[in-house]
């Protein structure tokens, strides 16, 4: 199991939403990617030369790469509160 070691602020837009950058201890798998989508909307691209996959859950969207060791979060404006511990309890199931 993978667990989040970093959250790395990319951006906030104008319009308030957060962009974070969620580094994991290990590679990102498919089971890691399932966790994350409990309860979303998961769409992915398996056959991708990079299996990318994104997902959209209660306002915020989660996109990566199977294989990578981060993944992306773009939050509403209100949620910074709790989401490190919302993706680490995702992440680690």
């Amino acid at each position: 199991m993978s667990e989040v070691i970093a959250i790395r602020e990319l951006e906030d837009c104008l319009d308030g939403t957060i962009v974070r950058e969620c580094q994991l201890d290990g590679v990102l798998d498919r089971e890691t990617m399932r966790r994350l989508a409990a309860g979303g909307t998961l769409e992915f691209y398996e056959r991708f030369p990079r299996p990318y996959f994104r997902i959209d859950l209660m306002g915020a969207v989660i996109q990566g790469v199977i294989g990578c060791d981060s993944f992306r979060a773009t939050l509403p404006a209100d949620s910074e509160q709790g989401v490190r511990q919302e993706l680490q309890q995702r992440v680690s199931g």
